[in-house]
């Protein structure tokens, strides 16, 4: 299996240099990439982390709401003294970044340098990866202690337990993948799951209190989204990002490194079982939460442009492939709270409104807004009514709102709103 000792592979020195040198150059292409979008409008999301618990340390270790606090991504909100949308980002694009040559070190150690740049690279250009990274949530986190987990494989160590215990703090479905990468080394499952459940104890009063609404979502769906359950066709929009060319690229190149792999290597490919698995279940339809194969997935995307007879040629049509995608993503809003809010001409004495459970986000841009649906009905005066989620919006709700105010205003992104006005 490429060699590994428990050492590591020997590599001269001047092999190394030229090593840590790629790994820096592949750092600095992704955070280029993730940097654009990290002042767009804070999310729902976000900002739900953000107001709930960014702004006490017992909240970031004690509070939940809907399963959103991530709690070291918490962690960095409270931490993060900045305020503004490029300063409480900023951390998290870091650690998206730093994903990639993570994964690239990772499959270096196992003796496969060029496979592993591949596969770094291939992170660092994915569409979702991207995104995911831009946001202050804990997913780029998660993404960096996974992609580090087939190195650290090699031996135990603290290092190992260091890495899952922030892994879980980072994301709960850090376990989908640190359990089946255990087959890589069974010697390192003692300080794996040691740091897994030194993680969990310290989350345990977030995690304690995410267990009842997962269950409830498993039940039920998403309460707040009325989402159906994960499939198939939603992780193929999400990991082709809207671009069947790029999609059908990508998993090309992830098939023909299965195709590769032999023996005990296929464990490279085992978190892909804890998708599967995601899929069997029936969990709710946010495909953001297969984030945690994302880094298996390029692996494998890696392994299998380093086996063709032009690997950097088949690298460079990925990139191709991946222009359009990563060019229409950049350039969308998550969901334009900030500009929903300065639509609203308050100045002019317009009155704003907004109703429901996203009411705080709109609040953090629009602080006088008041959560009356009915006010605004039967408001005569100038007056602004914003929805944050017009698509979970009841027909008739939206039917009355339009009999009121006309045609909303629809500010476009991954979650459109919508702002209805009446001069």
């Amino acid at each position: 299996m490429g060699g590994l000792s428990e050492a590591g592979p020997t590599v001269s020195a001047p092999r190394l240099h030229c090593a840590r040198l790629s790994w820096a150059a592949l750092f600095l292409l992704a955070f280029a990439l993730r940097c654009r979008g990290l002042g767009r409008s804070l999310w729902y999301d976000e900002l739900v982390s953000l107001r709930g618990f960014g702004g006490s340390l017992v909240a970031v270790f004690t509070r939940q709401i809907g399963a959103n606090n991530h709690p070291l991504a918490s962690l960095l909100l409270w931490l993060d003294p900045a305020g503004s949308e490029i300063g409480l980002r900023l951390p998290f694009a870091v650690l998206g970044a730093a994903a990639c040559p993570a994964l690239a070190w990772s499959l270096a150690r196992w003796g496969w340098a060029r496979s592993g740049l591949l596969a770094g690279a291939a992170l660092a250009i994915l569409p979702p990866a991207v995104l995911l990274s831009q946001q202050a949530r804990g997913y780029a986190g998660l993404m960096l202690c996974v992609a580090l987990l087939p190195g650290l494989a090699a031996r135990g160590g603290r290092l190992g337990t260091a890495v899952n215990a922030l892994g879980i703090g980072f994301h709960l479905s850090f376990v989908l993948a640190a359990l089946p990468w255990l087959g890589l080394r069974r010697r390192a499952a003692w300080p794996w799951l040691t740091g897994l459940t030194l993680g969990g104890v310290a989350c345990f009063g977030v995690y304690a209190r995410t267990w009842p609404w997962v269950r409830r979502a498993l039940r039920d769906g998403d309460l707040g989204a009325d989402h159906a359950p994960l499939g198939a066709a939603v992780l193929w929009e999400w990991i082709s990002a809207g671009s069947p060319l790029f999609g059908v690229a990508l998993l090309a190149a992830a098939g023909l490194g299965l195709l590769r792999l032999r023996g005990p290597e296929r464990w490279l490919a085992a978190p892909l079982a804890g998708v599967a698995l995601l899929l069997a279940v029936g969990v709710p339809g946010y495909p953001r939460f297969a984030a945690f194969a994302l880094p298996c997935l390029c692996a494998l995307v890696g392994r299998g442009l380093a086996g063709l007879p032009l690997p950097r040629l088949g690298f460079a049509l990925l990139v191709g492939c991946a222009l359009l995608p990563l060019g229409a993503q950049a350039q969308r809003e998550l969901q334009d709270l900030r500009g929903a809010a300065s639509s609203v001409d308050t100045s002019e004495g317009a009155t704003p409104y907004a109703a429901g459970f996203a009411v705080d986000s709109v609040r953090h841009y629009l602080p006088e807004v008041r959560d009356d649906l009915a006010g605004f009905l039967n408001d005569p005066g100038p007056a602004a009514f914003i929805d944050p989620f017009p698509e979970l919006t009841p027909p008739e709700v939206r039917a009355e709102l339009e009999a009121h105010a006309g045609k909303p205003l629809i500010l476009d992104g991954v979650h459109p709103v919508a702002v209805y006005r009446r001069d």
